[in-house]
């Protein structure tokens, strides 16, 4: 079981589930072994509240992955209630044989309510380190300027999120989904309104060791149009990790 501190409380814990799939694997023309794989994911969206006094709520999260091993990281989305301010911060220790999918993304808010990227600010950080090497720090920090609102700047889109794919083991949904939405368009071929995806492959060497994999960000204006991206990426997992994390949530 991971566990993430939530210092908002100063003692409470937020438990993510960590189930262990199959260690051994079959897909089409591949056979694939893992030490261990396992699935964190939560069991519903993630609601950050504001805090009294203008106070920030914080959360850091830690993994560590082993020497052949698999996490794949796939929580349901995280949802800045209006005026919250969140700070979350994810470190990934992995060793050169290790295998990682790490999903982050959130919605914009309540529609309910109306609350359409109300919140005060959302601050994420994700770093990987290989061997203890960084070899990632990606940074999102939304937020209202004078000059333009996060919601003006989203225009109508109510869903974002990103992805690392890493590991000799999953260069398989690496090449799925670059194969996908690496393609280049024609100048007249129309584009979709509702969904953007960005999606570059990746490489990085660490004491001789080659790391690839893939980076993917991507906007969507409905959870809809959403669940064709995450659908996309845990397609492929499914006879890994023995089920679909997101089954009847999308």
């Amino acid at each position: 079981m991971f566990r993430e501190r939530n210092p908002t409380t100063g003692e409470g814990y937020i438990e993510v589930q960590a189930v262990q799939s199959g260690n051994e694997a079959e897909g089409k023309n591949r056979e694939l072994t893992f030490n261990k794989a396992n699935v964190v994911s939560r069991r519903h969206t993630y609601p950050v509240y504001h805090c009294n006094y203008s106070g920030e709520t914080t959360q850091t999260t830690s993994y560590d992955i082993g020497d052949g091993s698999l996490l794949c990281v796939l929580p349901d989305a995280t949802v800045c209630y209006k005026d919250a301010n969140f700070n979350q911060t994810q470190v990934v220790q992995m060793r050169p044989s290790s295998n990682l999918v790490l999903l982050d993304w959130m919605l914009s808010g309540r529609l309910a309510l109306d609350e359409f990227w109300a919140f005060k600010r959302y601050k994420n950080s994700i770093e990987v380190y290989v061997s203890d090497e960084l070899i990632i720090k990606d940074c999102t920090d939304l937020a209202d300027t004078p000059q333009l609102t996060v919601s003006q700047g989203m225009r109508h889109f109510h869903v974002y999120g990103t992805l690392f794919v890493l590991g000799a083991g999953l260069q398989f949904l690496a090449e799925h989904l670059l194969g996908i939405y690496a393609r280049k368009k024609n100048y007249n071929d129309a584009h979709d309104q509702d969904l953007i995806v960005s999606i570059s492959p990746t490489q990085y060497t660490v004491n001789g060791d080659l790391i690839s994999g893939c980076y993917l960000r991507f906007l969507a204006s409905d959870m809809k149009n959403a669940a064709k991206v995450i659908q996309e990426i845990t397609s492929p997992l499914i006879e890994i990790l023995g089920g679909d994390p997101f089954e009847r949530k999308l």
